[in-house]
């Protein structure tokens, strides 16, 4: 029987290679010097003249040469990540790889392989921080669109976020080519903006952008994504608890007491009141860390049947969920998260990079002829873990007065090692990191604030439990 292998996309994830791993999309392998050239593409943007004009206090997490330029990349760029969204790897601390030059307390990006981070992205298109100061002046609103525009362009190249990226840079081009839409842009009040933007956006934008479609309509989108990820789990591995037992389970971990309403609206109300009487019956015994051990193991479970896709796709509408929930009535937040995506990450790591160890027993133990059969394939221990190449794989002791089954054994072998080439690439255990793990998001979350008294979309930088 074949040992389980990782899909051949996520592979990187087992090398020391720089990888961003935006689990919506999938590792990345990021090129060199493109954090770099992106890094050089945000301070020239935050020096851009045009900031001068819509110059505004910022909040002291922003340094002292910080335009507002500068502080717009930061929450388009965690917009462009998704809210509430799930992303690791040794790159994934996108925003202090790229802007941490823009903060009042610059702090070096976490590069360890297993930390995971997620974060609000309550920015919304025109813009976050540039709106305000442009006021209701159509020659600022001219000049914050152009501005708001050509920031887009700061990030282009960053493949797992292009979708989304060029899903907006479509929007701002369409309304700015459309009379009839600039018209309204330039003239609407600045309170009414966010909601003109969101206004008859076309299902193929809403499918990349689904928090455009406003918080209810971004739970809904989050559930039905959960549920698919569940039910394709549950199919391929059974004994599995009910979606509905899930997701309560997720409601009490993110602390809430209660099924929110607009859960009513997002699952309907037949789950709706299914989902209040689960979360009832589960909420006096729930104890979450029993709960992240049956999940944890459940995964694991899925990760050995071939499901990590479909494992990581649970997680990341998982965290989505919880940062939904938490942020009603509003948009998303970042989340103060119990789900276990590092002991998942870890899991991962552990089932797919451990190298083979020779037993000496099996040598002692075998049968005559069989030991130095079995010291020459070490394929036919377990079919599917590292072997050595096939060209290195002979029999070198004839078998004495056997000269037919000498020469059959030699195809048999050879054969083997053919089959077992692909399994022949093995890749070595992750790197210890560089330094301890960074807060988990139990420290790094903001209090609820206005945005002048905290950054809009601010960071998470956690790998928690």
């Amino acid at each position: 029987m074949s040992a389980p292998r990782l899909p051949d996309h996520l592979e990187l994830l087992l090398t020391d290679e720089p990888v961003l791993d935006v689990y919506a999309h999938g590792p990345w392998r990021v090129p060199d010097g493109l954090y770099e050239e992106m890094r050089e593409r945000a301070v020239a943007f935050n020096a851009d003249e045009r900031a001068a004009l819509l110059a505004r206090p910022l909040s002291d997490f922003y340094g002292p040469r910080t335009s507002v330029a500068g502080a717009e990349q930061w929450s388009l760029l965690t917009f462009l990540l998704g809210a509430s969204a799930v992303r690791g790897g040794s790159r994934g601390d996108v925003e202090y790889e790229l802007l941490s030059d823009f903060l009042a307390a610059p702090e070096p990006a976490v590069r360890d392989p297993l930390a995971w981070f997620t974060q609000g992205g309550r920015w919304r298109p025109p813009g976050l921080w540039l709106p305000e100061p442009a006021g209701d002046d159509p020659e600022r609103r001219a000049v914050m669109y152009r501005l708001a525009r050509d920031g887009l362009d700061v990030f282009a190249g960053l493949e797992p976020l292009e979708p989304r990226r060029r899903a907006l840079v479509e929007l701002f081009d369409r309304r700015a080519a459309d009379p009839v839409l600039r018209e309204r842009d330039l003239t609407v009040p600045q309170d009414r903006l966010e909601a003109a933007w969101a206004d008859g956006l076309p299902d193929e934008t809403l499918a990349v952008l689904p928090e455009l479609s406003g918080p209810v309509g971004y739970l809904s989108w989050v559930c039905a994504g959960l549920d698919a990820a569940h039910g394709r789990l549950a199919a391929q591995l059974g004994d599995t608890e009910p979606a509905d037992v899930a997701v309560a389970n997720l409601l009490l971990a993110a602390e809430l007491t209660t099924v929110p309403a607009e859960m009513a609206v997002a699952v309907g109300t037949a789950r709706y009141e299914r989902l209040q009487d689960r979360l009832r019956a589960l909420r006096g015994e729930f104890d979450v860390e029993s709960w992240q051990l049956t999940l944890r193991a459940w995964l694991s479970r899925g990760l050995v049947a071939g499901e990590a896709d479909a494992c990581r796709a649970w997680l990341d509408m998982a965290v989505r969920l919880t940062g939904a929930v938490q942020g009603l009535p509003e948009t998303a937040t970042m989340p103060r998260c119990r789900v276990p995506v590092r002991a998942f990450q870890v899991d991962l790591r552990r089932l797919f990079a451990s190298r083979r160890v020779t037993n000496h027993l099996v040598d002692r133990l075998a049968p005559p002829g069989a030991a130095a059969a079995g010291r020459r394939d070490p394929a036919g221990l377990a079919e599917g873990t590292r072997t050595a190449a096939p060209e290195a794989v002979e029999l070198t002791e004839a078998l004495v007065g056997q000269p037919e089954l000498t020469r059959a054994l030699r195809e048999a072998l050879a054969a083997r090692a053919a089959g077992s080439a692909r399994s022949a690439c093995w890749w070595p255990a992750p790197r210890a990191p560089a330094r301890a793990p960074p807060p988990n998001c139990w420290s790094a979350c903001w209090p609820s604030a206005a945005p002048s008294a905290r950054p809009p979309g601010s960071p998470t930088r956690c790998s928690p439990r």
